[in-house]
């Protein structure tokens, strides 16, 4: 089963790594890391592990 959800990347549930990462930007800035992704956005639409891997291993690039 595929469970969609539409929503702000500000009111997403980061775990792990990925929550200290995300923790460090301002709504401003994750309302412009959110643009981004909505840039490039898969087809199928991004994955909650997707997100989470993105934030978590490639922070560096999320803040350049």
């Amino acid at each position: 089963m595929k469970y969609y959800v539409e929503g702000e990347l500000r009111n997403f549930i980061f775990v792990g790594e990925a929550k200290r990462n995300a923790n460090m930007l301002t709504c401003k800035q994750l309302d412009v890391v959110e643009e981004m992704l909505e840039e490039i956005e898969p087809n199928e639409g991004w994955s909650e592990t997707a997100i989470n891997d993105m934030f978590w291993f490639d922070f560096d690039t999320i803040c350049r």
